[in-house]
């Protein structure tokens, strides 16, 4: 049952158009989550310029210690939190330790008033020794940013949130598309199911009538759909066949009856006449009666002949 259910056309085409529709939620659900991530990455960074420009609006380009200082400070109450999501702060000269060299920048901004500017999202230990997480290969999204007198100025921040966020996205797009293409397969098995029993209640009866019972029909269950059109139109043909069956056998029997009288007579004649010496005057009367009747056969098979072709419209010339 289950090898005929997959055999089926409309299973087929269900599998195809679940697969279709598949693929094209794959692709709006990919292009839903890559929306998603670009804007968790333009908020991210957008938190990590305001981070940097209350540092440096408190302190200023100039006063460097005091802003060594605070970045000590913040990194410390980093160091004693319990929570793992982070703020991470650096201030380095350029010319003691270029860390942009090793670092991926994903693009670049620089304008009047920032200044250049260097985006990334990789490990923290990859650009810097972060004793923090140092076992750990945590990715985090990362600021660089230049300042005057060769210093640079590093605000990094971790996905943790972000990553959850998207996580949750992508298991949810995994499921969604896991549900289409589950429901599509039942919802085709079902369908694939009711044509089935359609076509084996149509092959059932189509092997009655095959065996002889001409009285059987196709169903027809009301639902006017094309099975119950295409059932009325051969339940239409069965009716005919059968009543030109019936007359078929009709004039077999009215044949029989005709032709078995004028069959008999020459029978007799002929039975008859194989006593009498051929030169007698009866012999030739009885062989002239057996040829009169062996015309009115000849005359009844060519009536029939001629109704056959009239009715069926081809004339023979024989």
């Amino acid at each position: 049952m289950i090898h005929r259910l997959l055999n089926t056309t409309v299973f087929r085409l269900s599998l195809v158009y679940a697969l279709l529709f598949s693929l094209v939620a794959a692709i709006a659900m990919v292009s839903v989550y890559w929306v998603v991530e670009r804007h968790i990455i333009r908020q991210t960074d957008a938190q990590l310029e305001l981070q940097a420009d209350v540092l440096l609006n408190r302190y200023g380009f100039s006063d460097t210690h005091s802003l060594f200082r605070d970045i000590l400070r913040r990194n410390q109450r980093l160091e004693d939190s319990p929570d793992k999501r982070f703020y991470y702060y650096e201030l380095f000269n350029q010319r003691n330790s270029d860390i942009s060299k090793n670092f991926r920048a994903e693009y670049i901004t620089n304008d009047a008033r920032t200044g250049k500017q260097l985006f990334a999202t990789q490990s923290l230990n990859e650009t810097i020794n972060f004793s923090l997480l140092k076992d750990q290969k945590q990715p985090a999204r990362i600021l660089i940013r230049m300042l005057p007198n060769n210093y640079q100025l590093l605000v990094a921040t971790d996905l943790t949130e972000q990553q959850s966020l998207l996580d949750d996205v992508s298991g949810s797009m995994w499921l969604a598309i896991t549900g289409i293409v589950l429901l599509s397969l039942l919802g085709g098995g079902l369908i694939g199911y009711g044509v089935l029993r359609r076509i084996d209640s149509v092959r059932q009866t189509a092997g009655e009538i095959i065996n002889g019972d001409l009285s059987q029909r196709m169903a027809v269950t009301g639902r006017n759909d094309e099975f119950d059109r295409l059932s009325i139109v051969l339940n239409s043909m069965l009716q005919r066949i059968e009543q030109l069956m019936q007359a078929m056998r009709e004039v077999t029997d009215n044949l029989a009856h005709d032709l078995r009288n004028p069959l008999n007579r020459l029978r007799n004649r002929l039975e008859t006449n194989q006593f009498r010496d051929p030169a007698s005057t009866d012999f030739q009367c009885l062989n002239q009666d057996a040829m009169q009747d062996v015309d009115d056969l000849i005359k009844t098979f060519n009536a029939l002949l001629g109704i056959a072709q009239v009715e069926s419209g081809v004339q023979r010339d024989d």
